[in-house]
């Protein structure tokens, strides 16, 4: 009866830890999509359009078009994302221009936006 206890108590520890690790860094679970990695630079970049991403390098390089810092004219951008779904943008034109972030599960559950 006591292992039944353990396995079960185990058993939704395992289960509690995977929702936390889905909510807090969903791209260590289920990797970074270019959808979720143009959401997280758009709130970011405080934009009101969603830009496009595209894979470049592995999964941990980006080709990313977004509005960059409220301007109307979108900015091509390249993102360099680790293992943990946190991001930065790479650009030649200094400390102001960078914009990092994290991939958050808000960005996985936007739709028709």
């Amino acid at each position: 009866m006591r292992w039944g206890l353990v396995f079960w108590g185990l058993l939704i520890v395992v289960a509690v830890g995977a929702i936390v690790a889905l909510c807090l860094r969903p791209a260590t679970v289920i990797g970074v999509s270019e959808k979720s990695l143009a959401y997280s630079l758009r709130g970011a970049a405080d934009a009101d359009e969603t830009g496009r991403c595209e894979e470049i390098e592995g999964d941990t390089r980006f080709a990313c078009t977004a509005p960059i810092h409220s301007t109307t004219k979108a900015s091509e951008v390249e993102v360099e994302v680790d293992d943990f779904g946190c991001w930065k943008t790479l650009s030649d034109g200094g400390p102001s221009d960078q914009l990092s972030g994290c991939i958050t599960v808000t960005d996985l559950i936007r739709a028709g936006d």
